[in-house]
């Protein structure tokens, strides 16, 4: 049986397991897009909180970020009035839309090229 270490020496499988990771990263992204759209919860921006612990390097930018913006500008209102709600939601829906969506989804995309290169620095 191969070594993880051994299959992530190909650069075309890293290629393609990272492929296979961010494309189920996003369906999940979707998903949970969906959910928000389609539900009628009131704490819907809990959804959100499974992708604390999938994205977990991600997520520590993520929150520092909201953190951050939060003290600084007044984000509670939408940004977007055109847009309707909960997408205009910028420090609920939005920022973490782009964290989880196009941030996480390009760690799991380069996360097989990450382990190789841990694997190989020991």
């Amino acid at each position: 049986m191969p070594t993880i270490g051994e299959i992530l020496e190909s650069k075309e499988r890293r290629i393609r397991i990272g492929l296979v990771l961010g494309g189920l990263h996003l369906l999940l992204v979707a998903y949970v897009v969906f959910l928000i759209f389609s539900g009628r919860e009131t704490d819907w921006p809990m959804y959100w909180n499974i992708f604390i612990f999938l994205d977990f390097p991600i997520s520590l930018l993520w929150i520092l970020t909201t953190y951050v913006l939060n003290l600084m500008l007044d984000t509670g209102g939408s940004i977007v009035p055109i847009v309707p709600y909960p997408a205009n939601d910028f420090s609920n829906f939005l920022l973490p839309l782009f964290f989880c969506g196009v941030i996480g989804t390009l760690w799991y995309f380069f996360l097989p090229n990450v382990l190789r290169n841990l694997l190989k620095w020991k």
